[in-house]
């Protein structure tokens, strides 16, 4: 009666795509380690993939009848770089709710407009994780400051300040 989410799937070995796709091909059913008898799981299975399971299938990596037999309702969430109107929500929730444990126990803190402009137009290769681990480590490093800057930025971060929010790997001219 519960559901169980599968992380990373075009991860997953050709031998556990197997054992998956006849749990799901029985609806259910499957044999615990060491036992000849069947047992019926009543599970719904949501799969997550970073990439995408056709091109996976093409490349011999994951098993088609598998993908044919989870593709049942497919979303596709865009990636935080074709997002960035997203970027500044995300971060405010983040530092609300890990605000308690990163040192802000009475409110999180408040982001300031050049901090904001960096986050926005950073391309978040890491994606929503990368953004979260960020928004930690800025609050940590920020030791309780009310405003996130991007002085508080250290280490990885380091490239929030050196771009000043300008997308990596582009380039403009003067026309």
């Amino acid at each position: 009666g519960g559901t169980l989410f599968l992380d990373e799937i075009g991860k997953a070995s050709k031998a556990v795509q197997g054992k998956l796709l006849r749990v799901v091909e029985e609806d259910g059913d499957f044999y615990p380690v060491g036992s000849d008898r069947p047992v019926r799981g009543d599970v719904r299975f949501i799969f997550a993939a970073n990439e995408g399971l056709d091109a996976l299938v093409e490349q011999d990596r994951f098993l088609a009848d598998l993908r044919d037999r989870i593709d049942a309702f497919v979303v596709r969430i865009p990636p935080l770089r074709e997002r960035a109107c997203d970027i500044a929500g995300l971060a405010r929730h983040v530092a609300s709710r890990r605000a308690a444990r990163c040192g802000y126990p009475d409110r999180p803190p408040a982001f300031d407009d050049e901090l904001l402009h960096a986050i926005e137009h950073d391309p978040w290769p890491g994606n929503v994780r990368e953004l979260v681990t960020a928004i930690e480590r800025l609050m940590i490093d920020a030791a309780g400051a009310p405003v996130l800057t991007l002085a508080h930025c250290t280490g990885p971060l380091d490239r929030l300040r050196a771009g000043r929010g300008a997308r990596r790997g582009t380039l403009t001219r003067p026309l």
